[in-house]
């Protein structure tokens, strides 16, 4: 089974697919469930393909702008609570919604991207290249990044459960005219500077950030690639009457406002 969902993976996956290119099926019916056991016969395998499909494309697909296929990396390892992340991956099922969160105190990958259940019951994480591309996302207030469990990965030999395939998804507003999608774009502005700040406060809330700072610091903390224009562009005094959020102590040194 292992071979097989990597031979999917490498087969349907696209760095990032428009659903345009993708109509939906307005035939499919109601999710009836998807079963993925160690050995399923090739008709077996597309029949559940052919389900999952239905699922995406008659509901998530008119709501997301970006998707493809990732394996979950992290999966052999226990949680800080001691529970087997194997152990919660047997228990989720085909098309499940899981949940795609940055965990900022990570002391090892500051892009680090959680996957979890809605309970909270962490399956492990988004591969590096994935959680960095997809980092800057996290900054902007109506864009959600989600997962939809697709199946398990299984040794080759053993056939033991090692890992599972999502389908990782971009959720964004609903479609729109141009007139709203300028104030929606306006709005989407405000939301990063809202959710940069809140950013850059938690960093030093939690000494992630020390104060005073220089851009590189805050794209550090972060990472993040724009603090260089940001915090000069919301500098007490800068002159295009931007929001003034830090207070410039040097040449290239800031602070908060207090």
């Amino acid at each position: 089974m292992s071979i097989i969902c990597i031979a999917f993976l490498i087969q349907r996956r696209s760095r990032y697919i428009d659903p345009v290119d993708h109509p939906p099926d307005e035939t499919a019916g109601p999710h009836l469930g998807i079963s993925y056991p160690p050995r399923l016969s090739q008709e077996e395998r597309d029949e559940a393909d052919a389900e999952f499909d239905r699922f995406f494309y008659s509901g998530i697909w008119h709501f997301v702008d970006r998707y493809f296929h990732t394996k979950i990396a992290g999966a052999s390892h226990f949680n800080s609570d001691g529970t087997n992340r194997v152990a919660i991956i047997k228990q989720c099922k085909p098309s499940e919604l899981l949940v795609i969160q940055w965990d900022k105190g990570n002391k090892f990958d500051r892009y680090a991207k959680t996957v979890k259940r809605q309970n909270g019951q962490q399956l492990g994480y988004l591969q590096r290249h994935i959680a960095e591309d997809i980092h800057e996302d996290f900054f902007i207030q109506d864009v959600t990044w989600l997962g939809i469990f697709k199946c398990t990965t299984h040794h080759p030999e053993t056939q033991e459960v090692v890992g599972a395939i999502i389908l990782l998804a971009r959720k964004t507003a609903d479609k729109m005219t141009k007139a709203e999608a300028k104030i929606v774009e306006a709005e989407r502005r405000e939301s990063h500077e809202r959710e940069t700040i809140r950013h850059i406060r938690d960093a030093v809330r939690e000494t992630r950030l020390t104060e005073p700072f220089h851009p590189a610091d805050v794209n550090r903390a972060l990472g993040i690639t724009f603090a260089g224009t940001f915090l000069p562009k919301h500098r007490v005094g800068n002159p295009g009457g931007n929001t003034e959020l830090f207070v410039q102590v040097a040449r290239g040194l800031y602070r908060l406002r207090n």
